[in-house]
């Protein structure tokens, strides 16, 4: 089961997720942020199991398509101008709030994950023996729909035959997707110039993704479901294990 390619994306997109969930909460707790909440895996209506370690709630959810982690103060960032004057004038913000931070250390906490999982997925992609520009330039004109889905062939070959390219696509496909939503949160909700940007970052996103997800599409197989879901929901065990850990090692304000 583990040489199915079905099997090897449920792990190394959870294993991804992960990884960015990890990165950020380290930052956060070595910056002296106020962790709350981490997540395995997204619990829409009800999470499956929660538990408190020290000050951090880690929750496990049900449905194996990601990861969060929530720090103190950030949820503030999308208050009205006017809300956040008044908490300005009246009180100060706690220290371990990252409302209150330098837009230096923002930008540490939240983009150093979508930019270490980039660099990793290129490292492994430059790994390979594929001709990744080649086959960059097909996957556009195939997203564009200039090509039909079948002139992928080698592309969806180098999936299926190189474990490498595959966790490297994987990573880098989520690092830059997560680039642009963490780049939308740190601008400003109130600056009305940049909601166009704010809409912008993750529709092109998704319009990138338009290939991926036709293939998918048409490979779909029940059989192909169950091995993702296995993989998936054994690397979020394990990554909920992790979480458990770091927890207990991590400081925490």
């Amino acid at each position: 089961m583990i040489d199915q390619v079905a099997f090897q994306s449920g792990v190394f997109i959870i294993l991804a997720t992960c990884i960015f969930t990890f990165t950020m909460w380290i930052i956060a707790a070595f910056n002296r942020l106020r962790v709350e909440t981490v997540g395995i895996f997204s619990n829409p209506y009800r999470q499956f199991y929660q538990v408190k370690v020290k000050s951090v709630e880690i929750i496990l959810g049900w449905l194996p398509l990601g990861s969060f982690v929530k720090i103190a103060g950030m949820m503030d960032e999308s208050l009205d101008a006017e809300d956040t004057e008044v908490i300005l004038d009246k009180e100060a913000i706690p220290a371990y709030e990252f409302r209150g931070r330098s837009l230096g250390t923002k930008v540490l906490v939240i983009m150093t994950s979508p930019l270490l999982l980039s660099l990793i997925g290129l490292i492994l992609l430059n790994s390979t023996p594929f001709p990744l520009l080649e086959l960059l330039t097909s996957y556009l004109k195939i997203n564009f729909f200039q090509l039909p889905l079948e002139a992928g062939a080698p592309i969806w070959d180098a999936f299926y035959s190189n474990s490498f390219f595959l966790v490297g696509s994987i990573f880098l496909f989520l690092g830059l997707g997560n680039l642009g939503t963490n780049l939308g949160s740190l601008l400003s909700p109130n600056n009305h110039d940049l909601t166009w940007l704010l809409l912008f970052l993750p529709f092109s996103f998704l319009f990138l993704s338009l290939g991926i997800f036709r293939l998918i599409w048409s490979t779909f197989t029940f059989i192909n479901l169950f091995y993702f879901l296995a993989g998936a929901l054994l690397t979020g065990l394990i990554g909920f294990l992790v979480a458990l850990l770091l927890a207990k090692l991590l400081p925490n304000s």
